[in-house]
């Protein structure tokens, strides 16, 4: 089996919590801000192109050749100062004016299919070395056609430098911000450290509540669920405690007697003598047996996992029935089941044949002979629900809340038996959800025992 990955700290997850969010704001700020940034960027860009003819078609109005006319990168007389911001500038701008379909005037660079017969107005370029935004402008009068582009990369660079600047400082102070909220954390989080610390240094025999009045609102919650844990636990231990003395003392009392019976029986001289004792060794015997087959049943019981399937209720009884037949047959008591065939739970299967055997067992064990033993099944509106009718001597209605409890016995009984037949019928109908009733029946011979399930 692969171990279990820890989980990161408390802290750092709040620290991811709120950096996360922050993060993801800022992506949202950059991104519309870089939409916003293009929107305004073309407008001025567009106007600043359409200035730019404007000029380039008052300029071309003068005489002049064309070759008196260009301004070529290599111009000697540019000084150098004017020559790098003209290389810098032709990275991004260009124009070409033609006149009578003669180019007139040019710049260095710019994309290459450029000609006089481009669409009057705006449009879109694409070339190898990129996208370009193209403005043309025509005088009729002079027979002028001036041509201005722009690389549309120099307006996103424009528009990245602008998210940049805006977002750059967020960014920078976002380590500061986590700074400061790690600080409160671990400030916060000194009540939650000292509070791990007192649980941790109790002893392993100390279950007293954990006082919880002096702890922040958002602790209190944890040391209640504790002290819940802690009661639980005190229970528990007591109810384990008292088992243990119980069982303990009922042990004692079958084994001490076997020792006593073993002894006897070893003096014996005769098989006269010696089979009575016999017959009072294998009671004994059989006793602290069934005793110990009980314990067991209530130790496991409560660490068996419940799964419940679709179990028929009516056959769960009728197993139950052929698996004591022999039983019952040695008191000639009659077992019976009527009752409805299709009741139906969710259940567990093992655990409510466990349920039922006892009931039946316990049947069984205090009806008289030739008696009988009867089982009604039968559907009801929250579910199913069975009964065990004995015509025994009963419970008397004082004492029916108390027979639950491990190890109670009525007073007067003389049939054997360690008083756990009911408590392991009680805590098998807490596991699987069964509302137990005892009430004497409308003839007012012997015990039902009613099992309520819902479904």
């Amino acid at each position: 089996m692969m171990p279990k990955t820890r989980r990161p700290s408390l802290t750092i997850q709040l620290l991811i919590g709120i950096a996360a969010p922050f993060l993801i704001v800022i992506g949202l700020i950059g991104f519309i801000a870089y939409l916003s940034a293009q929107d305004e960027i073309s407008e001025v860009y567009d106007s600043q192109l359409i200035s730019a003819a404007q000029q380039l078609a008052i300029i071309a109005r003068t005489d002049g050749s064309a070759a008196d006319m260009r301004v070529g990168r290599n111009d000697p007389h540019l000084a150098t100062g004017d020559q790098a911001a003209l290389d810098d500038y032709a990275r991004w701008r260009t124009y070409r004016v033609w006149r009578k379909g003669q180019l007139l005037l040019a710049s260095d660079g710019g994309p290459s299919g450029l000609t006089p017969h481009l669409p009057t107005g705006f449009s879109q370029l694409k070339t190898a070395t990129g996208d370009w935004r193209v403005f043309t402008l025509r005088a009729p009068e002079n027979d002028l056609t001036v041509v201005v582009t722009e690389s549309l990369a120099a307006r996103r660079e424009v528009s990245v430098r602008v998210v940049w600047g805006l977002c750059l400082p967020l960014l920078l102070v976002l380590p500061v911000i986590l700074l400061m909220v790690w600080l409160g954390i671990r400030f916060g989080l000194n009540d939650l450290t000292r509070f791990a610390a007192d649980v941790r240094r109790r002893s392993p025999d100390d279950l007293s509540r954990v006082d919880h009045d002096t702890l922040p609102a958002e602790i209190a919650p944890v040391a209640e669920s504790v002290n819940l844990v802690l009661d639980k636990l005190e229970r528990s231990l007591a109810q384990e405690r008292l088992f243990t003395d119980n069982a303990a003392h009922e042990l004692r009392t079958p084994l001490a007697a076997l020792v006593v019976q073993m002894d006897v029986l070893r003096n014996a001289t005769n098989d006269a003598e010696r089979q009575p004792m016999l017959d009072d060794l294998s009671q004994g015997v059989n006793r602290a047996a069934r005793l110990l087959d009980q314990l067991l049943i209530l130790a496991r019981v409560r660490h068996t996992p419940i799964q419940p399937v679709p179990v028929n209720l009516y056959q769960a009884a009728s197993d139950v029935i052929r698996d004591h037949y022999a039983k019952a047959k040695a008191k000639t008591i009659e077992l019976s089941l009527n009752g409805d065939e299709e009741a139906s739970l969710l259940s567990n299967r093992p655990l409510l044949a466990l349920m039922i055997g006892n009931l039946v067992d316990n049947a069984i064990k205090y009806a008289p002979n030739g008696s009988s033993v009867e089982l009604s099944v039968a559907v009801t509106s929250g579910g199913a629900s069975l009964v065990v009718r004995d015509r025994g001597p009963g419970i008397p209605e004082g004492e029916r809340e108390r027979v639950f409890a491990r190890f109670y016995r009525l007073k007067g009984r003389t049939e054997s038996g360690s008083g756990l037949g009911l408590a392991i019928v009680k805590t098998l109908g807490d596991l699987l959800g069964a509302n137990i009733v005892l009430f004497t029946p409308a003839d007012g011979v012997g015990l039902s025992v009613k099992l309520e399930f819902t479904i």
